[in-house]
C-alpha cells in the first residue's frame, strides 16, 4: 500500500477495529467512531458551475449522500447536513471522514 494516500491506508487499517481518525489542532488522532461523530466540521464549497438552481442543488445533494455513505440528517435523522444557502454555494457539516 506504499503507493496509496495516507487517508486510504488509515481507513483500511482502522476499519476492522471500529476506529477512525481525525485531525485536531494539526495532530492526527486515532479514536473511536463515536468521538469522531461528535467532532463535526463545516466546509464551504463553490459549486456555481454545477448548480444553477434548486433542482440541480437537490441532485448534487443526493449524489453526494449516495456516494459518501454514512449518516445524513435529512435522510437518517442524524449525522451530517448539506445546505445551499445561496445558488452556487454548498455548505457541508459532517465528521471529517464525511467531508473527505
Amino acid at each position: 500500500m506504499s503507493d496509496r494516500k495516507l487517508s486510504a491506508v488509515l481507513r483500511v487499517l482502522l476499519e476492522e477495529l471500529n476506529l477512525t481518525w481525525i485531525l485536531k489542532d494539526g495532530v492526527l488522532w486515532i479514536t473511536i467512531v463515536l468521538i469522531a461523530e461528535e467532532r463535526r466540521k463545516t466546509a464551504v464549497y463553490d459549486v456555481c458551475y454545477l448548480c444553477r438552481d434548486q433542482q440541480e442543488s437537490a441532485a448534487l445533494r443526493q449524489a453526494i449522500q449516495r456516494q459518501a455513505g454514512g449518516y445524513w440528517l435529512d435522510t437518517d435523522g442524524s449525522g451530517g447536513a448539506i445546505s445551499f444557502p445561496r445558488a452556487g454555494t454548498m455548505v457541508i457539516r459532517h465528521i471529517e471522514e464525511g467531508l473527505r
